[in-house]
C-alpha cells in the first residue's frame, strides 16, 4: 500500500510527528510489518509512505489508520501553500527532464493524502524474494533516518551521514571500487548541464580543504565494510552494512536480477533522499567520496 503526504511544508516534521508515530502504531496494533517512505516531488512535494500490511484482513484497517493519522496532523499542523500550480509545474518539468520522468500535470492539494499505486522497480531489484530483502532494506534504511530525524541534526550532520553510508555501500559491494568510484568522476566530467563546471570547481575546492578528514573517513568506512560483524548490534553503521550487504548477497545469488553493485549504490542515494540531502549536495558527496577513494594516499594505504 502506497499512501501519498503532500505538504508544502516541514517534511521533517511530517516524518517526525505523523510517520514515525503511525509505523509503531501499525505495528503495535499488528496491522503492518513493515513500512519504508521516500521524499519526491512528483505532484507537489510530499512523502511517498509504503507499507505491507500484515495480512488481507488488515488492508482496510491500515488504509483507515493511515487516513484518521493524516488528517489529524493535516488539520492540527497545516502547511501553508508556498508553491503555486504554475511554479510546481515549471519545477516538475525541469526535474522530470533530468530525471527521465514525465511529470503528473496537476499538483495535488496540500496536506492531503492519496493512495496511489504501488510499482516495484523490478528492473532495479529485481523480483520475488530478490525484491523482499531489498523492500527489508528500505524498511531499515527508514528507520535510521528516523533516528537521525529526531535529534537536532542540521545540514553538515546529514551531509556527513550520507557521505558514510555512500562509501559503506561502495565498499561493501563493488568488485573494483576504485574503478567504480573513476567511473563517478568520469561521469561529472562528462556533465554539460548548466553550472557543471563550477560546481565541479566548488566540490575540488572542498575536497583540498577538507583532503585529510576525507582520506581518514574512507579509511575508516573501508575497515568499518570488512569488520561490520564484530561491532555492537545497536551500532547504525553496522545496520546499515549488514543490510547492504543482504542485498548485495541476494541480487549477486539470482542470476535474472540486476547489478548487485548498481542496486547498493542506490540504497545510498536513496538514504540521502530520505534523511532531507538535496540531489545537488548528494552529487557533491559523491564527488568528494569518489576524489577520496582515488587519492594516492589512499591507494597506497589500501
Amino acid at each position: 500500500m502506497s499512501a501519498h503526504l503532500f505538504s508544502q511544508g516541514n517534511l521533517d516534521r511530517l516524518l517526525t510527528d505523523l510517520v514515525d508515530p503511525l509505523l509503531d502504531e501499525l505495528r503495535e496494533r499488528r496491522l503492518a510489518d513493515r513500512g519504508f517512505f521516500l521524499r519526491y516531488w512528483d505532484g507537489g512535494p510530499h512523502i511517498r509512505f509504503r507499507v505491507l500490511p500484515s495480512c488481507l484482513e488488515a488492508v482496510a484497517a491500515v488504509r483507515g489508520l493511515i487516513e484518521q493519522r493524516a488528517f489529524a496532523y493535516f488539520a492540527h499542523s497545516p502547511a501553508p501553500e508556498v508553491l503555486s500550480q504554475e511554479e510546481y509545474l515549471h519545477s516538475a518539468r525541469e526535474i522530470g527532464a533530468w530525471e527521465g520522468v514525465r511529470p503528473t500535470e496537476r499538483m495535488y492539494a496540500n496536506n492531503s493524502v492519496h493512495f496511489l499505486p504501488y510499482v516495484p522497480e523490478h528492473h532495479r531489484y529485481g523480483q520475488g524474494a530478490t525484491l523482499e530483502v531489498v523492500e527489508e532494506h528500505f524498511s531499515t534504511s527508514s528507520e535510521l533516518t528516523l533516528e537521525l530525524l529526531r535529534g537536532t541534526t542540521g545540514p553538515e550532520q546529514r551531509e556527513l551521514a550520507a557521505l558514510c553510508h555512500l562509501l559503506l555501500a561502495w565498499f561493501l559491494s563493488a568488485q573494483d571500487v576504485h574503478e567504480l568510484a573513476g567511473r563517478q568522476l568520469a561521469k561529472v566530467s562528462a556533465r554539460r548541464v548548466p553550472g557543471a563546471v563550477d560546481a565541479v570547481a566548488a566540490s575540488d575546492a572542498r575536497f583540498l580543504r577538507r583532503r585529510e578528514r576525507l582520506l581518514t573517513l574512507t579509511a575508516t568506512m573501508r575497515k568499518v565494510g570488512r569488520a561490520w560483524p564484530h561491532m555492537p548490534d545497536d551500532s547504525s553503521l553496522k545496520r546499515w552494512a549488514s543490510s547492504v550487504s543482504g542485498v548485495v548477497d541476494a541480487l549477486g545469488a539470482d542470476a535474472c536480477a540486476p547489478s548487485a553493485e548498481s542496486a547498493a549504490d542506490l540504497c545510498a542515494h536513496l538514504f540521502a533522499n530520505r534523511v532531507g540531502v538535496r540531489i545537488d549536495a548528494e552529487g557533491s558527496l559523491r564527488y568528494l567520496a569518489a576524489r577520496a577513494i582515488t587519492d594516492p594516499a589512499v591507494l597506497e594505504g589500501a
